[in-house]
């Protein structure tokens, strides 16, 4: 059991200090179809570091979001690109002075650090600047994939990544239009040893038909391996895990999408298998007019 402090003596798989940190008061756990406690490995949870919360009052709405959803343990994850030239040191900064403001509010989160890392800046940064950016206490890297890119590109970049001696986590592919082109591509890449982290939302619908007819096809082909929510505000984008994969008809894959995978991810072991199930969901009238075309 991890101890109620600011940090712990535990070093990842580089070397580097672990950030983990947690607050321990009662908590409850609602009913959202799960039968174990969520874990959310994408979010912009810290303050005025990227896209994510303009004010700790933000980020403390989100954390109590979390909680009401059945999510006790998060990874922050801020932006590193371009737009947000995010370095680990910031990161950690920022966290720490978060991790008080939810212990004084005795919230029951814990948080873990971490970063969604532009895929043509993650590719020229250091590995001693990427050990500081992984999932947790891990050897994964949350990357997002180029938006603009020739399938060569992409995969060129990504094995690039990988042939650094890090385990690839790919953030959101269902929305981005190389994917949706040719869904053939992530086929090669998972069967390179990456993995995938899609959006719950986008199982709903809430970043459009493309991303929800990529995310099911995806969901179909086996190529989903984590569920997170990507949040960066408690109601505009909130952090929603579990209720949009039920909905879409998969229930009997929220443990292994929301808890057990990013639990195998953050913390190690075997590789958790997927369950199966004999029939396709059903989609009801609704769900297929907004699906069309």
């Amino acid at each position: 059991m991890l101890p109620n402090s600011d940090d712990t003596n535990e070093t990842n798989q580089c070397g580097m200090p672990a950030r983990v940190y947690t607050c321990r008061p009662e908590g409850h756990v609602p009913d959202i179809g799960a039968t174990k406690r969520l874990i959310d490995l994408h979010c912009h949870f810290l303050p005025r570091i990227d896209d994510g919360p303009e004010s700790e009052e933000g980020s403390i709405e989100l954390a109590k979001a979390w909680v009401e959803a059945g999510i006790d343990r998060i990874v922050a994850t801020p932006h590193v690109n371009l737009r947000h030239p995010n370095r680990a040191k910031a990161i950690r900064n920022a966290n720490d002075r978060m991790v008080q403001v939810l212990q004084h509010a005795s919230i029951d989160l814990r948080v873990q650090t971490g970063a969604e890392i532009s895929a043509s800046v993650a590719i020229d940064l250091p590995n001693d600047e990427l050990s500081q950016l992984t999932l947790g206490n891990s050897n994964w890297l949350l990357i997002e994939p180029p938006t603009a890119s020739t399938p060569f590109g992409l995969h060129g970049t990504i094995f690039g990544i990988s042939g650094k001696g890090w385990n690839i986590l790919l953030a959101h592919p269902e929305r981005n239009p190389v994917f949706q082109e040719d869904i053939s591509l992530l086929d090669s890449l998972v069967d390179g040893g990456i993995r995938t982290q899609v959006t719950a939302g986008a199982f709903t619908g809430r970043y459009g038909r493309t991303a929800n007819r990529t995310a099911r096809l995806m969901m179909e082909r086996g190529l989903v391996h984590v569920v997170a929510s990507d949040a960066h505000h408690a109601t505009l984008r909130p952090p929603e895990m579990a209720e949009p994969v039920i909905q879409a008809g998969y229930a009997h894959l929220v443990d292994y999408l929301c808890s057990e995978m990013p639990a195998w991810i953050l913390d190690g072991g075997s590789e958790p298998q997927q369950p199966t199930q004999s029939a396709a969901p059903k989609k009801g009238l609704l769900d297929r007019f907004r699906n069309r075309g």
